[in-house]
């Protein structure tokens, strides 16, 4: 938070060093690697938390976002879309995973999968997502 993402990601290798099997630190390492850009290394260090982390609980729904977050950032949509699904189980009702899942859908070429994870975003969303609710409304419009 205090924009040292490198110092971070050294304290928390200095405590998986100690406690190697630490969810919350593997969820930790993985955000420090996206922190300090280094993307290519993110998505699988979000896979190790996940194998720690039990699957459903909110540490492990956030773990699977974010890694589908950076998969869509890197091109690999067609994973992202994967992992949106596996956290739209844990949490159907978080908005931000059903506009993560529409647009990697999209960029997928997955229309009708997006069609409705569009529509379940657009039937969730708070007013304070109103850029992502107009993105939405535009995109759904476009593939009418």
């Amino acid at each position: 938070d205090r924009g040292r993402p490198a110092d971070a990601l050294t304290l928390v290798d200095q405590v998986l060093a100690q406690a190697p099997r630490a969810g919350h630190g593997l969820l930790l390492r993985a955000q420090c690697l996206v922190a300090s850009k280094k993307w290519e290394d993110a998505p699988a260090a979000f896979e190790r938390a996940l194998q720690v982390l039990t699957p459903g609980e909110p540490m492990a729904t956030t773990a699977r976002f974010q890694q589908g977050q950076v998969l869509a950032d890197l091109g690999r949509t067609a994973e992202a879309v994967r992992c949106f699904e596996e956290a739209a189980i844990s949490a159907p009702s978080v908005a931000e995973i059903w506009f993560a899942k529409g647009s990697a859908e999209l960029r997928s070429g997955f229309r009708e999968d997006a069609q409705r994870s569009l529509s379940r975003f657009l039937s969730l969303a708070p007013p304070r997502l109103a850029t992502q609710i107009a993105q939405a409304q535009e995109w759904l419009q476009r593939m009418q």
